[in-house]
């Protein structure tokens, strides 16, 4: 669903102008697939707090998301 929404978006010309986000199911496992199909920002509760360690858990999803991410044309 990402990635077809990111193609639309880029077909409109929308793509620099929208940030795709995801809410749910964010957690290390799944965030650099999300984040290479064109999702940009992550609502990663469950990830985060149920998690010994806010910070490193927060630092290593942002550091997969980034690896994973695709540019974004502007």
């Amino acid at each position: 669903k990402i990635a077809e929404l990111r193609e639309r978006l880029l077909e409109r010309a929308l793509l620099g102008q929208v940030t795709i986000a995801v809410d749910g199911g964010i957690k290390s496992d799944t965030i650099a697939e999300a984040a290479h199909a064109g999702a940009r920002q992550f609502i990663a509760g469950n990830a985060v707090f149920a998690s010994a360690d806010y910070a490193k858990t927060i630092a290593d999803l942002k550091a997969r998301a980034i690896a994973a991410a695709q540019p974004t044309p502007h």
